[in-house]
């Protein structure tokens, strides 16, 4: 438990630094991720959460979102949004 409140510590730490931004989820956001999804090629994978996540970074005015995440990589540019990892 307190590995657990030490991460949940660092991470409101990182929010608080701007290092992560907390985007409002609305009925909006997730009726324009609905409606990506509607409209993706067959071929691209993608998750409701994932679409969700990369509508918000559109809604956020981002330009690129970072992730490890192969199949989110693979959709970012389908939402007009660079695909980022390290």
């Amino acid at each position: 438990m307190e590995r657990l409140e030490s991460l949940c510590h660092l991470f409101d730490q990182d929010v608080v630094e701007d290092r992560w931004r907390i985007i409002p989820l609305t009925e909006q956001t997730l009726r324009r991720a609905g409606d990506r999804l509607s409209i993706l090629p067959s071929n691209v994978f993608l998750r409701a959460g994932d679409a969700i996540h990369l509508i918000s970074a559109l809604e956020a005015r981002s330009d690129e979102i970072w992730t490890n995440d192969r199949r989110l990589l693979a959709a970012a540019p389908h939402f007009g949004l660079l695909g980022r990892t390290i």
